[in-house]
């Protein structure tokens, strides 16, 4: 994710671009977004704190890819674990090859997922990637609880 782009426009305009590309998050959840727009994809960044802006999946309980051609390794893999993103069943992975830029330790407890989104308005499926940055057990239940109420359309 190291082509990120800073979407620089006004604070309220920040907002509205947000809400219109980020899902909305359960109100009780304590998260807020942080977006950035790439050339053919959008980036959410759900975080309860601060979040900077040069390492935003540092800080993030868990992020989402909204675009057309995800980094997500499609080949067959084994371990699955079965869970819900809204109304979607998803099988969720471990999510070994994401590293830190500083090189840190694969996490034991990130996790990462795949839905395609077919659409009659558009001539190609969008996909969601979405992956979890927990660093604990219970960090990474409470984001998979909370993505199984959030609404991709």
């Amino acid at each position: 994710m190291s082509l990120l782009l800073a979407l620089a426009v006004p604070a309220d305009a920040w907002a509205t671009a947000t809400r219109a590309v980020c899902p909305p998050l359960p109100p009780a959840s304590g998260l807020r977004w942080l977006h950035q727009q790439g050339p053919d994809f959008e980036l959410c960044y759900a975080a309860r704190g601060p979040i900077d802006q040069n390492d935003p999946d540092r800080e993030a309980a868990f992020s989402v890819y909204l675009g057309n051609f995800s980094g997500f390794d499609r080949r067959p893999r084994t371990g699955g674990e079965s869970g819900r993103v809204g109304k979607f069943p998803v099988l969720w992975y471990a999510a070994n090859r994401y590293r830190s830029r500083d090189d840190r330790p694969r996490n034991s407890y990130a996790r990462e997922t795949l839905i395609v989104l077919l659409t009659p308005k558009r001539a190609y499926a969008r996909t969601v990637h979405i992956w979890i940055n927990a660093r604990s057990f219970t960090d990474l239940n409470d984001s998979l609880h909370i993505l199984s109420r959030v609404q991709f359309e």
